[in-house]
């Protein structure tokens, strides 16, 4: 899939674990998309902390992405000798995890960042996360397991001769398809 065939993202997640609301806020702002909804959840800490006012966030989160629309291509599809710097990828794909006790601890230590991984052809995509961004107790557990995640990231480095892609995700998540809550909402 050639660089030119973006699509709008299908958001293609049911259960969020994962949420960077900086560079999620980032994306909102360059589409000139006002992030009101976040104002008063700036300053609480982790996402985990914030309790039930998380929905908020959440309910935030699907209508920015409903306004904005952003197109993305697909790791599946993607021919990675094209792949350029600031590319927004949406996954929904089986990863590892590498450094996953690390998302427990309150401190962010860039030496051992815990991160998903997967090799796609020849390319290792190694997106690494903030364990301020995840959103319960039950995310950190999920994400510290090789298991199915969806969601959308950017590229931020591509280093070609070590085939290596560098991506920080803006959303993770439980696939549609396999959220047993998906049939409550009726979606």
């Amino acid at each position: 899939m050639s660089i030119k065939s973006q699509d709008v993202w299908k958001v293609n997640v049911g259960q969020p674990y994962y949420i960077n609301v900086p560079r999620f806020s980032m994306l909102a702002a360059d589409l000139n998309v006002p992030l009101n909804e976040f104002e008063e959840l700036s300053g609480k800490g982790r996402l985990k902390d914030l309790g039930i006012e998380l929905h908020k966030l959440i309910l935030s989160f699907r209508s920015i992405v409903n306004r904005i629309k952003p197109k993305t291509l697909s790791f599946r599809n993607l021919q990675f000798d094209d792949i350029k710097h600031g590319l927004l990828i949406e996954f929904n794909d089986r990863f590892n995890s590498k450094n996953s006790r690390k998302l427990r601890e309150s401190q962010y230590d860039h030496d051992r960042e815990p991160h998903l991984w997967k090799v796609y052809e020849d390319y290792k995509v190694i997106m690494t996360m903030n364990p301020k961004w995840v959103t319960t107790e039950t995310a950190i557990s999920s994400l510290s397991r090789n298991a199915e995640f969806a969601g959308l990231c950017l590229v931020k480095q591509i280093d070609s001769e070590q085939k290596i892609v560098y991506a920080t995700p803006l959303f993770i998540g439980i696939p549609r398809d396999l959220d047993f809550f998906e049939a409550f909402r009726g979606y």
